[in-house]
Parts: structure tokens; C-alpha cells; sequence
């Protein structure tokens, strides 16, 4: 049939391959993760992108988050060079992001489960909330320099 599983006894670590649909996905839902924290792929190519599901059904304890800009000034950008790149194949490539350590500052709310990468889903979420923030200012700032138009105009 073209489906090979490799299981192992017990809730975690069963994955199927199936060849004829050109997919490898875990036994049960959420099942399976990828790499550890000290056995990490150095890269991970993909064509047609990453989907992060955000059904409502995997969903608890659901609230606005209102506080996207305190998040993103608590946050530092930093260009960096990574060592696996120059390692690998001697790229002196420049890289722009987030760094996660003493003296350097990340908000938590960037920060993943295993406390040593991005939650990049997370970040993209802060930084749409920054924006939306950012734009509820910009209108508000447009509707008081119209009024202020007004009374200038009603005074001409």
C-alpha cells in the first residue's frame, strides 16, 4: 500500500510514511514532535509553507492580548551570525532576530515551550497585535486632526 509505521509501544513516537500520498504524519493528532532541544535539523526547506493550525477547537482559556507594543519595546532586534552557518559551510551570512540570554531582552511571549527558540507564530501574533495597536493610534490621530481642520476652517 505504500505506507510504512514505525511505532513504538505506547501514546508518543508512532509515525506513518505513506509514499502513494507523498506524506509522513504521526499516528495520532499531535502526536509526534521533531528534533530536540540538543538534536536540532540544521535547516528545514519547505514549498509551500507552515501551517500552524489556530482551529478554536484546540483552543482554551481564550482573551485579547492588548499589550502588543509593551511587548515588542521589552523586545531587542539584534544582527547576528550564526556559528552553524560558518561551521557548515563557512557562510558569513547576517542574520536579523531575537537572541535569548543574559543581557539581551526577548519578551516571553516570543519565547518557546523549550525556553531556547521563538515561537515564531507567537511573534508574528505580537507583532500583527503591534500593528493593530499602531493603527487604532493612526486613526485616532486622523479623526482629532479632521476635527481640528474643522474648526480651523469654521474660523476662516
Amino acid at each position: 500500500s505504500g505506507i510504512l509505521d514505525i511505532v513504538q509501544i505506547g501514546q508518543w513516537g508512532n509515525i506513518r510514511i505513506d509514499s502513494a500520498s507523498g506524506q509522513i504524519y504521526p499516528h495520532i493528532n499531535g502526536g509526534f514532535s521533531l528534533g530536540r532541544d540538543s538534536n536540532r535539523f540544521y535547516v528545514l526547506k519547505v514549498t509551500n509553507g507552515v501551517d500552524n493550525s489556530s482551529l478554536l477547537e484546540l483552543k482554551t482559556q481564550i482573551s485579547p492580548f492588548t499589550s502588543a507594543l509593551e511587548e515588542i519595546d521589552k523586545t531587542d532586534v539584534f544582527n547576528y551570525k550564526l556559528k552553524a552557518n560558518i561551521k557548515h559551510n563557512g557562510d558569513d551570512i547576517v542574520h536579523t532576530g531575537f537572541v535569548i540570554g543574559k543581557g539581551y531582552n526577548c519578551s516571553d511571549y516570543l519565547i518557546s515551550e523549550s525556553r531556547e527558540g521563538i515561537d515564531l507564530y507567537s511573534a508574528i501574533g505580537v507583532t500583527f497585535g503591534g500593528v493593530k495597536e499602531l493603527y487604532d493610534i493612526v486613526k485616532d490621530q486622523q479623526k482629532k486632526i479632521e476635527e481640528l481642520k474643522e474648526k480651523i476652517n469654521e474660523k476662516l
